[in-house]
């Protein structure tokens, strides 16, 4: 007989790409996706979905109501059919509705991201490697701590080819821990440490990129570690730690806006 603890509902596999399970049975779920591949397959379905949606219909669901419309629908209600523009903008809104509706629970509709492509993940690969092995060490978490940031940051911006920043986290909860320098598959790379009050470490892992053009921003989670990832400029940044995703996003945004100020 199946148990509750072995049975994964449609809704927790929606859940799990949403992070929103908790540890249990996140792990439940990724047994799971490891031993039933067509389960796999369709929440990176869904996700793919999620994108085209957005893509397509996006902007029409951003553009303002015609004023028309809102004239029409403070006048009330009348005896006379509608114009046929207005049935045929109802309905298409409703179709829109119904379309992303149905699609998937519309996890998606929050945030989505687009797939990773086979070199980021290669990156994100190397990235959570050595969030992996730093992020848990206790006497040598960093090559250069936080007291000597000026020093930190010269050393790897030149290294790197580039100004580098460390991102002011603070009002989120994180400090800077200090930094490392490690090898890439493209050229040295980066990692910057940051902690918060319960312990949580989340690190900044930067290189060189192979695509510069390539800017969206990308979600991941390998095991138990999450990364946010994109890239700008010329480099390929990566945000990672042990956080739910809405927690992991906000950090991004600051990171991202510190970084382009």
């Amino acid at each position: 007989m199946i148990g509750r603890q072995d049975w994964i509902s449609e809704g927790e596999l929606h859940a799990y790409l949403d992070d929103e399970l908790d540890s249990e049975r996140r792990q439940a779920v990724e047994d799971h996706l490891a031993s039933h591949s067509q389960d796999a397959t369709r929440l990176q379905s869904y996700q793919r979905h999620g994108v085209m949606l957005r893509r397509v219909y996006g902007p029409l669901l951003e553009r303002p109501i015609p004023p028309a419309m809102i004239a029409r629908l403070r006048r009330g209600p009348r005896r006379s059919r509608p114009a046929p523009w207005l049935r045929a903008v109802a309905a298409m809104a409703a179709a829109i509705v119904l379309f992303i509706a149905g699609a998937g629970a519309g996890w998606w509709l929050r945030q989505s991201y687009p797939p990773v492509p086979p070199d980021g993940a290669r990156f994100v690969a190397d990235a959570v490697s050595a969030h992996t092995v730093y992020a848990v060490e206790v006497r040598h978490p960093v090559e250069v701590e936080a007291d000597q940031k000026d020093h930190l940051l010269t050393w790897l911006s030149k290294r790197l080819g580039r100004p580098l920043v460390a991102p002011d986290l603070a009002s989120l909860g994180f400090e800077l821990v200090g930094g490392r320098l490690l090898p890439a598959e493209v050229g040295p790379a980066a990692q910057l440490m940051y902690q918060d009050a319960s312990g949580r470490r989340m690190t900044l892992y930067v290189r060189e990129s192979a695509d510069p053009e390539e800017t969206a921003f990308r979600f991941v989670r390998q095991g138990k570690v999450a990364a946010l990832y994109w890239r700008e400029g010329g480099m390929s940044w990566a945000l990672l730690g042990e956080l739910p995703r809405q927690d992991l996003l906000r950090l991004g945004h600051r990171v991202y806006e510190a970084l382009n100020s």
